[in-house]
This record gives C-alpha cells, sequence and structure tokens, in this order.
C-alpha cells in the first residue's frame, strides 16, 4: 500500500489556523508600525513649519510668521463697512499663502501657489494619516466661494481670541483696515513650551477646538462642514485632529515637534479652573477671555 503525500484535511485545518494566528498577531504589529512611520513623517512636516516661522522672526524684524494678514477687510474710504468676503480676501493671506513663509519651506517646488493661499498646500506637506485633506471633495464652501481649507495642520491663535467672533467670519471682529495676527519673537514666554502648529483640518485653531470629549471623541476625521453644521453640538471651529494612537504632533515656537497624547494637549482640570490655565496654547500661559 503507497504512503499517501496529501495533507490530511485536519493538517490543512491545523495550517489555516497557524496562519490565521499568526495574521491576527501581525497585523496589529504592522499598523502601529505603520502608523509610528506617519506620525514620525508628521513630525518631521511640523518641525519644518516651526523652524521655518523661527527662520522667518530672524529675517523679519523678530516676528514669527503671522497666522493671517489682512488689510481692507473694511472699507478704507468707509471704515464702519465691511468689504465683501471675496473681494477681502483677494487682499489678505494667510500664512500658507505667505511667499516669504513659502521660500523657507520650499513648498513652491512642489506646486506654486496660484491664489490666496489655502489650497495651495501640495501633498506633500500633509499629514500620511490626515484622510480628509488629500480629498478634493471636501473642500468647503464659504460665502459661495470654494475656500479650499486643504491643509493637515493649523496655527494657534488663541491668544487672538477677539480675531474670531465664532461665525466662521472672524477677521471682521474688529474695525480695523490692517489686522495682523502674529507674535514678535520676545512676546512668547519659554518657547519650547509654546504651540504654534497642530494636526488639524483648518488652517487656524485655537484652545477650545482642542476640547476632544464634543469634537475628535464624537466626529473624528470629518470635513470642517460636519464640525460646523450642527452635527454636533457645540459646533466646533478649527479643530485640532488626534489622528496618531489619539494624539497629535505639536510644532513649537522654538522650532521642535513633539508628539502628544490628547489629554495632555487639551487638560480637562485647567479649561475648568478659574482663573482658566491655557498652559501652552497661550504665549502667557492665562487665558483670561475665555
Amino acid at each position: 500500500m503507497k504512503n499517501s503525500k496529501a495533507f490530511t484535511l485536519i493538517e490543512l485545518l491545523v495550517v489555516i489556523a497557524i496562519i490565521a494566528l499568526l495574521l491576527a498577531i501581525l497585523i496589529p504589529s504592522l499598523s502601529k508600525a505603520k502608523e509610528l512611520a506617519n506620525r514620525i513623517v508628521c513630525g518631521n512636516h511640523l518641525k519644518t513649519l516651526a523652524s521655518a516661522s523661527a527662520t522667518y522672526a530672524a529675517a523679519q524684524g523678530g516676528y514669527f510668521v503671522p497666522a493671517g494678514y489682512s488689510p481692507y477687510f473694511f472699507d478704507p474710504a468707509n471704515p464702519g463697512k465691511p468689504l465683501p468676503l471675496a473681494t477681502a480676501k483677494t487682499k489678505s493671506c494667510t500664512w500658507m499663502g505667505n511667499k516669504t513663509f513659502r521660500e523657507y519651506i520650499n513648498i513652491d517646488a512642489y506646486r506654486p501657489m496660484i491664489d490666496w493661499g489655502q489650497n495651495d498646500v501640495p501633498d506633500e506637506f500633509l499629514c500620511p494619516s490626515d484622510k480628509i485633506s488629500d480629498n478634493p471633495d471636501n473642500v468647503p464652501i464659504d460665502d459661495g466661494v470654494v475656500t479650499g481649507v486643504l491643509t493637515s495642520y493649523a496655527y494657534n491663535v488663541t491668544d487672538w481670541k477677539p480675531w474670531g467672533t465664532g461665525s466662521g467670519d472672524g477677521w471682521r471682529a474688529t474695525n480695523v483696515s490692517i489686522r495682523i495676527v502674529g507674535h514678535r519673537a520676545d512676546a512668547v514666554k519659554e518657547p519650547a513650551g509654546k504651540l504654534q502648529f497642530i494636526d488639524g483640518i483648518d488652517w487656524w485653531t485655537d484652545w477650545p477646538a482642542a476640547d476632544y470629549r464634543i469634537g475628535w471623541d464624537k466626529l473624528g476625521q470629518a470635513t470642517n462642514t460636519a464640525y460646523r453644521d450642527g452635527t454636533i453640538t457645540p459646533q466646533v471651529y478649527g479643530p485640532v485632529f488626534y489622528r496618531h494612537s489619539e494624539g497629535a504632533v505639536i510644532g513649537f515656537y522654538d522650532g521642535h515637534a513633539e508628539y502628544m497624547k490628547k489629554e495632555k494637549i487639551f487638560i480637562v482640570e485647567d479649561w475648568q479652573s478659574r482663573p482658566k490655565i491655557a498652559g501652552m496654547w497661550t504665549s502667557s500661559g492665562y487665558a483670561p477671555l475665555y
């Protein structure tokens, strides 16, 4: 009687079970390794942004790159009358559209700026874990104009709370012809511990937008529209995205980048304290306007 060299059914089932077990062990490890790699890439991006801002300050009279520069959001001939938003935007720029800053990070080597800067961040400068900004279908509409906020990183504007009205049109919060939102280097206490850029979905953010309890924990990686259209209450403007294992990468004013868990970025006890302790979110550490 000849010996059979074929596998028996039991042997096949054992092999399949072993393979399934190995996959169950390896796949989570591979996913963690991929996310760690994404976090490292993201950290390099934020370090580049923070370092470029420090370089900008050294060359621009001590001013870090401003989050925004907005001349003439009110009619110079009639200071009490706002210009149409589309007209005003043609005379303004965000940090992403700042030509000098773009030169420091060599961003135009990938894609030159073609408009006021909101949608001109090339894929090479998006976070690899960002599932929203790399999809052109997610471009939001503002007053009928495609604003194209396609960026993975947000600029912290907590120190300019009056700048924002909560209506999405905070540029008009004060009746001035020229509005510059940005720090002088000598105004930032302990720059190694003060947040300038962070993982996000809009070009700006502030301390309340980092509250993961009302934003991220409910929606996760969703569009700006979802965060603002009443899907969640209260609405969140400029949300921080904790897309790296429930944490985010931060670019600090001294030029370094660091990963932190969400509970360290938004400290609930500090938010609930009186007075509120904003920590790294403000140049002084306190936020009397909240």
